[in-house]
């Protein structure tokens, strides 16, 4: 008897999950699709206090941070415009060039 209870409850709720994707438009863009670089050092930026780097987020880890900096996914230690980054941590990193560090924080703020 309960075998026959599951089975009319199943059958009476699959069209209505089945119909929950009805009517949604497909995404646009691809998400696991990496998105292609930005050049930094050409000043496409978040202003001049950030050097023009351009930082979207961070991943901050006990061994190798990663930051995104204009769509382009940088490990500790790579360069991207010209500029080396050397730590990263909650919603900022440190990048070095020529002997200069700037502390950048995500979206530009202070």
């Amino acid at each position: 008897m309960t075998i026959h209870k599951s089975i009319i409850v199943f059958c009476i709720l699959l069209p209505t999950a089945a119909a929950d994707d009805i009517g949604r438009e497909p995404l646009k863009n691809n998400p696991f699709i990496r998105p292609s670089g930005v050049d930094v050092a050409a000043g496409q930026g978040s202003g001049s206090g950030t050097h023009g780097i351009d930082l979207r987020a961070t991943l901050a880890s006990m061994q190798n941070g990663l930051a995104n900096v204009g769509g382009t996914i940088v490990t500790v230690g790579e360069e991207i415009g010209g500029y080396r980054l050397d730590w990263v941590g909650e919603g900022e990193a440190i990048f070095s060039k020529n002997d200069v560090r700037v502390r950048v924080k995500v979206n530009g703020e202070r």
